[in-house]
């Protein structure tokens, strides 16, 4: 019997991958995506992605939600206290998380689930974040920048589709997955979904400097001919 796996989604690539990742293996079954809320706006830290494109994205992959919402300004140990306790109500064997290589970032991750029932998964870690982006674009996902750090990046990139030409404008300092913060996507499409989601960027917004967010909204003007997406810019 497989076993049952929550698997924290941002809405981005990686996530993406992850989920594929975990598809793809017998020995275990997604039952849900866990997901991290703003409290004060119903938006996720980073990405900046309003919920009801988080859902809309769950309901395309056909998989239920279990969000927690954190406070404005809540400390760490809030964010943990708050996760246990929504964890702690589940039934999944694993949560699985779509980290690559930050050392620092899964040590937290593996002090935090050392008091919960869940075990810990890493489907994409240690592998080549190029290898990752060319598994990626050959599934055929679809996806936009929604969020950069402008210290890094130049804001002109925020709102664009996530393509290899995209990825050929950045400086190589920069992960080609952003794996470091340096920028953040939203999924529209791919193999997983049973439909694409029609979304433009509506503007831009700074909520924690230096990152930049593309505001991300559904958009029925490209729900009639949602595959242009795949080669035209989206409007802001």
């Amino acid at each position: 019997m497989a076993a049952t796996v929550l698997l924290s989604w941002s809405g981005g690539k990686d996530s993406a991958l992850a989920l594929a990742r975990l598809r793809k293996d017998p020995r275990y079954t997604v039952v849900g995506l866990l997901v991290t809320f703003r409290q004060q706006d119903r938006r996720t830290p980073f990405h900046y992605v309003p919920e009801s494109l988080i859902r809309a994205q769950a309901a395309a992959l056909q998989l239920p939600v279990v969000p927690f919402y954190i406070p404005e300004n809540a400390p760490n140990t809030a964010y943990e206290m708050i996760m246990r306790q929504v964890l702690l109500q589940q039934t999944a064997d694993y949560v699985a998380f779509g980290d690559i290589f930050l050392e620092d970032l899964r040590e937290y991750r593996e002090r935090i689930f050392a008091s919960l029932p869940q075990q810990l998964l890493f489907p994409l870690w240690g592998e080549s974040t190029t290898d990752l982006l060319q598994e990626f674009f050959a599934a055929q996902w679809k996806s936009v920048v929604v969020c950069v750090d402008a210290s890094k990046l130049d804001e002109s990139l925020l709102g664009q589709l996530f393509t290899p030409q995209w990825i050929k404008q950045l400086p190589p300092t920069v992960d080609p997955c952003g794996e470091n913060g340096e920028f953040h996507t939203f999924v529209w499409a791919g193999p997983l979904f049973t439909h694409p989601l029609p979304v433009r960027c509506t503007g831009t917004v700074e909520i924690v400097p230096p990152y930049k967010n593309c505001l991300l909204a559904l958009d029925d003007a490209y729900g009639k001919n949602a595959l242009q997406m795949q080669s035209t810019p989206l409007s802001r």
